[in-house]
C-alpha cells in the first residue's frame, strides 16, 4: 500500500514538473450561462426585463428573485416606489385634465389646481427614477447572487513514466 502511494506521489511530481509522456489533455471550460441572469434594456416607456429567454412582468420578476434576500429587499422598495409614483402621477393627471375639461367646457379655469397637478407630476418623476434604480439594483443582486464560483479553466493531465500512472488536475 505504502509503495502505491509513494509511486502515485512520485508521479504526480513527474507530471506536474512536466516530465511525463502526455497521453491527453482534458480542457472542459465551465461558467455561467446567459439562461442564469436577469437581463434589462431599455424599452419605450421604460425596462424591458428577460430571463431565459422571456420578457418577465413585475409579478414574475419578483417570483423569479424571492429565493434571494438582497434581491427580494431591493424589489419591495422598488414596487413601492412605484406603487406611490403611480398615485402621484394619477391624481396630478386628473388634476390637470379636470382643468382640461373645464375648459373645453366653457368653465373658468381654476390655475391653482392645474399648478398642484403639474407639482404632483414633477415630485412622480424622481420617484419614478428611484424604482427603476432599486430594480435595477435587485437584478444586479440576483444576478451576482445567482453566480457561484466559476471555473474558467481545468487542466486533467494523465501522465505515465517509469513509476507509474499519475494523474494532475489544475484550476
Amino acid at each position: 500500500m505504502l509503495f502505491i502511494l509513494n509511486a502515485s506521489v512520485f508521479s504526480q511530481n513527474s507530471i506536474e514538473n512536466g516530465q511525463y509522456n502526455k497521453i491527453e489533455p482534458v480542457k472542459p471550460s465551465v461558467s455561467q450561462s446567459v439562461n442564469d441572469t436577469i437581463q434589462y434594456s431599455k424599452a419605450a416607456g421604460g425596462y424591458k426585463y428577460t430571463y431565459d429567454n422571456q420578457v418577465l412582468t413585475l409579478n414574475r420578476l419578483g417570483e423569479i428573485m424571492q429565493n434571494n434576500s438582497i434581491a427580494t429587499g431591493y424589489f419591495k422598495k422598488a414596487k413601492g416606489n412605484s406603487g406611490f409614483a403611480n398615485v402621484l402621477g394619477y391624481a396630478g393627471g386628473f388634476l390637470i385634465g379636470y382643468s382640461l375639461g373645464t375648459a373645453i367646457g366653457g368653465g373658468k379655469v381654476n390655475w391653482s389646481v392645474v399648478g398642484v397637478g403639474c407639482g404632483l407630476i414633477v415630485i412622480a418623476i424622481p420617484v419614478v427614477g428611484s424604482a427603476n434604480k432599486n430594480l435595477q439594483n435587485a437584478v444586479n443582486a440576483f444576478n451576482h447572487g445567482n453566480s457561484t464560483s466559476r471555473i474558467d479553466k481545468i487542466d486533467l493531465l494523465l501522465g505515465m513514466n517509469q513509476s507509474g500512472l499519475g494523474v494532475a488536475i489544475r484550476f
